[in-house]
């Protein structure tokens, strides 16, 4: 992945864990672990989101 790629994953992940302050709320470690492998680019959107889904008992279809 693309050095803009990586930091543009990062904005990204920053303003979601602000969003997420704003509201009262903190992510967990395993969503913190999840969001720095995405951000390093070993993993997909779509494989963060099945793995916090799957640590937090919600059946996904993967």
């Amino acid at each position: 992945m693309s050095d803009d790629g990586l930091k543009g994953r990062a904005n990204a992940v920053k303003n979601a864990i602000a969003i997420t302050r704003m509201e009262g709320g903190e992510p967990s470690a395993f969503v913190r672990e999840q969001l720095a492998r995405y951000v390093a680019g070993d993993i997909s959107p779509d494989e963060m989101r099945e793995a916090v889904l799957r640590h937090h008992g919600v059946k996904t279809h993967v």
